[in-house]
């Protein structure tokens, strides 16, 4: 599914990201987050996608999906956002 297509591989872990934070799926968001950075994304980008994905789902996705987020993004860059 993460073969480069129509989207490329780096859309595709962008969204699969987003809904990981949505939903708050820990193994998903980790598994994304790194994906998505070894598709070439940068913080930056991350930092935009999520906060989209916060601004549209709600307080529990900023409390608890940003924050799984975050530390899964130190954890592969060790960036403190």
């Amino acid at each position: 599914m993460f073969r480069r297509q129509q989207i490329g591989s780096k859309n595709k872990q962008l969204i699969a990201l987003a809904i990981g934070v949505h939903v708050h799926h820990e193994y998903w968001i980790v598994y994304h987050t790194k994906g998505y950075l070894d598709a070439g994304a940068t913080e930056e980008e991350m930092m935009e996608a999520t906060g989209v994905t916060a601004a549209l789902g709600g307080d529990s996705t900023m409390g608890q999906g940003i924050t799984i987020w975050q530390d899964a993004l130190e954890d592969f860059t060790g960036t403190v956002q």
